[in-house]
């Protein structure tokens, strides 16, 4: 088999392995890709949509061993340093994560999506200093994602008007923002204001999302509920809220 037939034959593995993932076929995603692996170990891209599978199929052990070795063979690739950088974040290891990141963002610099997880990844170590000071530079394009996480680290901090100022600007982004919506909420709620923190969760409720659960939700509603009178609403949302399983952190 030419060079060249191979290499046709790996990208349409992992074409149609990208296809079952985005289908949400994860199983026969990785039946796919794992074939690719062992028919071209040393692929980058098929070793990185390998640990891109993993992830889904929450398999953290392999996920970390493609990544790990993806970055490995591309210490020049910004994509393949930042994957296994956003691995570690997601496994909440901010410092193996940190790193990782800094490597993509020297390949990379212009990209926004590595600075806001080297971001989130400098606030995971309680390093808000070089947090805030990234969280801004990927904020140079604007997204609901950035504005919110940006928004959460300032809470935190006791900085609401602060908060305030990039829960509006990623409301302006998308009104129907889950995450916006809550963040929103919650800011209400700490200035006392009941009723639009009530309203906010509701809709918040009512919206997709990945970054906020709605048990999540229901708390927050149990609390507002409660500190505005309405005590059977508030026993309502805490039922609601306790038959809900926490999510696993990692």
């Amino acid at each position: 088999m030419s060079v060249l037939v191979a290499l046709l034959l790996l990208q349409a593995g992992l074409d149609r392995a990208q296809s079952l993932l985005r289908a949400g076929k994860v199983d026969e995603a990785q039946q796919v890709v794992d074939v690719a692996v062992k028919e071209a170990p040393d692929s980058v891209p098929a070793l990185t949509l390998q640990g891109r599978v993993a992830m889904a199929r929450s398999d953290f052990d392999k996920a970390r061993t493609a990544f790990t070795r993806a970055a490995s063979l591309a210490p020049e690739s910004a994509n393949a340093q930042f994957m296994l950088g956003f691995f570690y974040y997601v496994d909440n290891d901010f410092a193996q994560a940190k790193p990782a990141l800094e490597r993509a963002r020297k390949v990379a610099p212009a990209d926004a999506r590595t600075a806001l997880f080297l971001a989130l990844s400098y606030e995971g170590l309680a390093q808000p200093g070089p947090a805030e000071e990234l969280f801004k530079d990927a904020l140079r394009r604007p997204t609901v994602e950035g504005h919110v996480a940006y928004a959460r680290m300032l809470f935190s901090n006791g900085r609401f008007d602060e908060a305030q100022t990039q829960i509006t600007h990623a409301l302006g982004l998308n009104g129907n923002s889950r995450e916006a919506l809550y963040e929103q909420a919650r800011l209400h709620f700490e200035r006392g204001n009941f009723a639009e923190c009530i309203a906010d969760a509701n809709r918040a409720l009512q919206k997709e999302g990945d970054g906020v659960t709605p048990r999540q939700i229901h708390f927050l509603l149990s609390r507002a509920y409660g500190r505005a009178g309405d005590t059977a609403r508030a026993a309502d949302h805490r039922r609601q809220f306790e038959a809900i399983p926490p999510r696993m952190i990692r």
